[in-house]
């Protein structure tokens, strides 16, 4: 799942700033170049990152694998999971964002934009919630898997 369109644009304008700010520097000032290229390169990572960002939820050999490429994977073994459910999410007031974000309760967010998603509950009371494009079907889709 890609996050909203906007999001690359996002990412898209970072790098764009930053090309507009830094080369008349290092045109006028070629000596700094090197002690300052820390900053375009900080940023145009960052630029990569928002525009390559997407979120993936799959069910593979007994686990539910939900990742955040290109930064982060997790794996839940089915039989770990205590509860699914259907949950609106408001990217922006749950979660503060879009991406892999750290919510409220200690809830782990893959959200990509704001919308209905499943979250998942494990025993041991870990919450991930990811926005899906059909939650009532991932739901359904993670408990036949669990039985």
């Amino acid at each position: 799942m890609r996050p909203s369109a906007w999001v690359p644009l996002v990412g898209a304008a970072i790098a764009t700033i930053i090309l507009i700010v830094y080369v008349p520097i290092i045109v006028a000032e070629p000596d700094s170049f090197l002690s300052h290229i820390w900053v375009p390169l900080l940023g145009i990572t960052v630029a990569v990152l928002t525009i390559a960002l997407r979120g993936n939820i799959e069910i593979k050999r007994g686990k539910l694998l939900i990742s955040a490429f290109p930064v982060w994977r997790f794996a839940i073994p089915l039989k770990d999971i205590r509860n699914v459910e259907r949950v609106h999410v408001d990217a922006f007031s749950d979660f503060l964002g879009v991406g892999l974000r750290f919510g409220r309760g200690g809830a782990i967010g893959v959200v990509m934009r704001s919308g209905e998603g499943v979250e998942v509950t494990t025993i041991k009371g870990k919450r991930i919630i990811m926005v899906v494009p059909d939650a009532t079907a991932w739901r359904e889709r993670i408990i036949e898997s669990m039985n």
